[in-house]
């Protein structure tokens, strides 16, 4: 089991099982807890969080949105490729609940473009994001928790970046990691 703290979120504090640091030159975090249970997942609902809600009025509500789907879309990619997905209507299916809880653009978004004259589309900021999600059994019983956040260690890596790309890497590493916990679990049981 791969697990990689180093976050002070109390969410992850709580979730912890294990706890190693090998991700944390790269500005990784992630945790778990519980034993997954062995079955297919679907993608249930995908939240926003309060520290993200703060600054959608700042980032545009667009923008939420695609984040979303794209929290979505990694999700259900890492879930296929590692033959673990499932439709949220399909019995027996495990439903995983995840929330964005927070992401940094590299770029301004289209709103703050238009909101603050001062700012350029050539802007650059050190992006990534912090998620959260909770795996749950048919019956609504609770499996398992994971945390897992990323931000860009240098500002070098940005400057050919589009406005979610390191949020966009954090979300593909959230869902391989979680896709790869489960691969374990199976492995685990069958082995």
């Amino acid at each position: 089991m791969r697990l990689i703290l180093i976050s002070l979120s109390l969410f992850a504090a709580a979730c912890i099982g294990a706890v190693t640091t090998a991700g944390a030159a790269r500005g990784e975090e992630f945790a778990s807890m519980q034993s997954p249970a062995v079955g297919p997942v679907a993608v249930g609902v995908i939240e926003i969080g309060p520290a993200l809600t703060e600054k959608a009025e700042d980032y545009g509500p667009r923008e939420l949105e695609r984040l979303t789907r794209r929290m979505e879309g990694a999700l259900m990619d890492a879930l296929m490729d590692a033959g673990r997905f499932a439709e949220i209507d399909q019995p027996g299916a495990n439903i995983l609940l995840v929330v964005i809880e927070d992401a940094q653009p590299n770029r301004p978004t289209f709103r703050q473009l238009s909101m603050r004259p001062n700012l350029s589309a050539r802007s650059l900021s050190l992006g990534g994001a912090r998620v959260t999600a909770i795996l749950s059994d048919p019956a609504g019983e609770e499996l398992g928790r994971f945390a897992y956040a990323w931000r860009t260690p240098s500002i070098d890596r940005s400057q050919y970046a589009t406005v979610w790309a390191d949020a966009d890497t954090a979300f593909n590493r959230f869902a391989r990691l979680i896709s790869e916990e489960l691969q374990d679990e199976v492995e685990a049981v069958e082995g």
